[in-house]
């Protein structure tokens, strides 16, 4: 296996102000990940991957880990690859499109770390998740297993936490109920019972893009391409010049634009020639 570091290529152009243009890799990062998710089932490589993904954190999470916020991950364990990886990731705000419509996904649904089953958020269930970690319960299917599809079951998820109180696993149990849909609590009553088996070649579940900016805002921030600003439609373009925004957005707030921004794609090129500013340039005047 190949292990590269992604890193940054700082570049100056003559009497431009200086941009840090993102070396190949790191659009490359973003692209691993999508076609990690979205590939076809016999992605020769993708068990490899899996393998090494598990590695994070130590939570044996491969896929699931990118419905997760990586901000909460540590990525030291991993090859120098993988964590750039995630730090193309981060360089996007992920949104899901929709509640899973699939019962494999539903079920592969963390619990932890900010993903949209993590309850912790709350601020009422302080060591809930040290107290998940422990029991190795990071999931929603290993969720229902221990305390029931209708999640239900306070007495067995106090037992499996170590919690005492009762009441304070009901309020857990109650919180997570509220997360999910009624269309997503009846997929989980049909596959206890048998009715319903999750199909791994499920589509992963869609997520909107957008560029990771905090404050910041201008003209030159505005995404390249938003309609395909999605896990599943991105293509290579769109990310490249969608990440060099996000490098450089320190320096591109509020900036007007200019002659070098008005013409950001040139065909297929990614930097201008002499011929482009020719054609752009005003017309002489007689005097």
């Amino acid at each position: 296996m190949v292990v590269c570091v992604l890193p940054f290529r700082p570049e100056r152009r003559g009497d431009r102000a200086s941009s840090t243009w993102p070396a190949e890799p790191l659009p490359s990062g973003f692209q691993f990940v999508q076609k990690y998710l979205t590939g076809p089932a016999d992605l020769v490589w993708r068990d490899v991957a899996s393998c090494i993904l598990r590695r994070a954190n130590d939570l044996g999470l491969d896929a699931a880990l990118f419905l997760t916020d990586c901000k909460f991950l540590k990525l030291s364990g991993l090859p120098p690859f993988y964590q750039g990886v995630f730090k193309s990731w981060a360089l996007f705000d992920k949104k899901r499109c929709q509640k899973s419509a699939s019962l494999y996904w539903l079920l592969k649904e963390p619990l932890i770390h900010g993903a949209r089953l993590d309850i912790t958020v709350s601020g009422i269930t302080p060591g809930l998740t040290v107290a998940l970690r422990g029991s190795g319960t990071l999931c929603l299917q290993q969720l229902v297993d221990a305390v029931g599809p209708a999640l239900s079951d306070a007495v067995a998820l106090g037992s499996l936490l170590g919690r005492h109180s009762v009441r304070v696993a009901q309020r857990i149990l109650q919180l997570w109920r509220q997360r999910l849909s009624g269309k997503e609590r009846s997929f989980l009553m049909n596959y206890s019972q048998g009715r319903a088996t999750p199909d791994p070649t499920d589509p992963f579940p869609e997520i909107n893009l957008s560029l990771e900016l905090g404050d910041l805002t201008g003209p030159l921030l505005d995404t390249i391409n938003p309609n395909k600003m999605t896990l599943h439609r991105a293509d290579k373009k769109t990310i490249y010049f969608n990440c060099v925004k996000v490098i450089n957005k320190n320096g591109l707030s509020n900036r007007p634009p200019t002659v070098w921004t008005q013409k950001t794609v040139w065909g297929n090129r990614t930097q201008p020639t002499v011929e482009d500013f020719i054609q752009t340039s005003p017309q002489k005047t007689d005097w």
